[in-house]
């Protein structure tokens, strides 16, 4: 796979075949010729980011995560193009001033992004990451890093950018990446369970993508565990159902994993019908069933990158939550708490510097909110999601009392961190 070819770039051609450019008179776009629009859009955002970026040393701007690899997922409601995957861009630049200019304008910049496509909505965000050259080759092994190098798409500046980025063998990805991939999912998946009513009977799109998320992370997860790690939701999906190299972990998914990662895998790709596992099923039931499985995962993954059996890591109501990860290193952690920071208005920074300082031995912002969003969804599969939970170490990202109040101010936090601005 190191010789892998990169994606010509068409968002679709993963699931949803080509499309064929239809407006009307008032201007929408209806499904059936999305690329061609979805590629204006993508100029106009890289003259619209390289315009108010000004003058800071800009060396690259390229698309990366699902739509550069072919695989966005986009679904069309009354003509009308609904993003549920994000696009994902990211903006490189050569000197620590400029980074710390723009790092914290990025949310606006994306939300600008995101004006320039008036008809669709976005569900998945416009996100743009910012990123210094000199760090690009210190990037520890992960998913994203890997199809970054083999599938990110430059839309200006140095093509030889992306060679900076570690060259990884896919095999040895392994399953430190693959806990950090689940942990990334839960805080995200707490959002999901938070915007649904769970007394509800109807499952939006948004929460049934959040869903088929979790199924595909799975999957990566697992398979970047093993040693065997594909680029491309077509592919794992292929790997995990039908290649002879995959009987070992079909044995560990078992038949009931396995459907769901299919069909989920399946709708992530081309995003409708409604699934078979969601059909007639409250969204509470389903938001519960997912935190589990992949707790499960999460897990596994755990006890892996422990060197344990991940046999023995029992179910998510089982023995107490494994022991995070080994902090980093004080000064890392500082950095990222600087950053962190700087996206606070100058009135409510010394606030911020209190919070970074007593949680800084603990990791960075993002570490901290990632481990409490493990604790809350525990919480949630052990004792329902109207108990009451204890506060974060250093009231950061929620002061305790009750779940949802808890999971609101963490999925909150991990939104801010994400995307930049305040969400």
């Amino acid at each position: 796979m190191e010789g892998e070819s990169r994606d010509s770039g068409n968002p679709c051609a993963g699931g949803h075949g080509l499309f064929r450019l239809r407006q009307d008179e008032q201007g929408r776009v209806d499904e059936v010729s999305f690329p061609q629009r979805y590629e204006r859009f993508l100029a106009d955002c890289t003259s619209l980011i390289l315009e108010r970026a000004g003058d800071e040393r800009i060396r690259c701007l390229f698309v990366c995560g699902s739509f550069a690899a072919g695989e966005g997922s986009v679904l069309f409601v009354e003509g009308r193009p609904v993003f549920l995957s994000d696009l994902d861009l990211v903006l490189v630049v050569d000197t620590p001033r400029s980074h710390q200019r723009l790092f914290p304008r990025r949310r606006l910049l994306a939300e600008a992004c995101e004006e320039l496509f008036p008809q669709a909505r976005f569900a998945g965000r416009v996100d743009l990451g910012v990123m210094l050259a000199g760090e690009l080759a210190s990037l520890q092994p992960s998913p994203g890093v890997y199809d970054m190098r083999h599938r990110g798409r430059v839309m200006y500046g140095d093509p030889g950018v992306l060679e900076m980025l570690p060259a990884i063998d896919a095999s040895a990805i392994g399953s430190d990446a693959a806990r950090l991939l689940c942990e990334n999912r839960i805080a995200a998946l707490l959002a999901a369970g938070l915007n649904v009513s769970r007394e509800g009977d109807g499952c939006p799109p948004e929460f049934l993508y959040a869903l088929a998320r979790v199924y595909t992370d799975i999957a990566t997860a697992l398979m970047c565990g093993a040693g065997e790690y594909r680029p491309g939701y077509a592919r794992r999906r292929h790997f995990i159902a039908d290649d002879p190299a995959g009987s070992r972990l079909r044995e560990m998914l078992g038949k009931r994993l396995m459907k769901l990662i299919d069909e989920w895998s399946a709708f992530k790709l081309r995003p409708e019908p409604v699934p078979e596992p969601a059909s007639g099923r409250r969204p509470g039931e389903l938001w519960l069933e997912a935190g589990r499985d992949m707790m499960w995962a999460w897990r596994r993954m755990v006890a892996m990158s422990a060197g344990r059996d991940p046999e023995r890591c029992g179910s998510p109501e089982q023995g107490e939550l494994p022991a995070p990860r080994q902090p980093l290193r004080m000064i890392d952690a500082l950095r990222l708490w600087k950053t962190w920071i700087l996206g606070f208005q100058p009135a409510a920074r010394p606030g911020a510097l209190m919070t970074a300082l007593a949680c800084a031995r603990s990791g960075g912002p993002q570490d901290v909110v990632r481990r409490e969003a493990v604790r809350l969804l525990d919480a949630a599969l052990a004792g329902g999601v109207r108990g009451r939970v204890p506060g974060a170490h250093g009231g950061f990202p929620h002061r305790g009392g009750d779940w949802s109040a808890a999971a609101h101010a963490t999925s909150a936090a991990w939104k801010r961190l994400v995307y930049g601005g305040e969400v």
